[in-house]
């Protein structure tokens, strides 16, 4: 089940800074997350922020795909507390993403 979606359908070329207002819903579940994608090429290559409330298997934080492989850059080691609402920043410049 999907619950709300916001999609940004211009292409952004070279550096950039975003903000994003996310609020992950709660359930009886320890999984909610929640995902912003971005510097989107193809279903193989992009990069995305993925917030989880259990940070389970390093699921929270940073990571990029790339040729379909994905890798995390950097792990949050803060708590995300369900129904609680966050402002994420994500910068590109050059090739650094943070």
């Amino acid at each position: 089940i999907l619950g709300n979606i916001s999609l940004h359908k211009k292409p952004i070329k070279g550096d950039f800074t975003l903000s994003a207002y996310v609020n992950v819903t709660g359930t009886s579940n320890a999984f909610n997350d929640a995902a912003i994608i971005f510097n989107y090429v193809d279903s193989n290559n992009y990069c995305f922020v993925s917030l989880n409330e259990g940070n389970d298997a390093n699921t929270h934080g940073i990571f990029i795909v790339k040729n379909g492989v994905s890798a995390q850059v950097a792990d949050f080691q803060n708590t995300i507390i369900p129904e609680t609402p966050y402002t994420v920043g994500i910068s590109k410049s050059g090739t650094n993403i943070s």
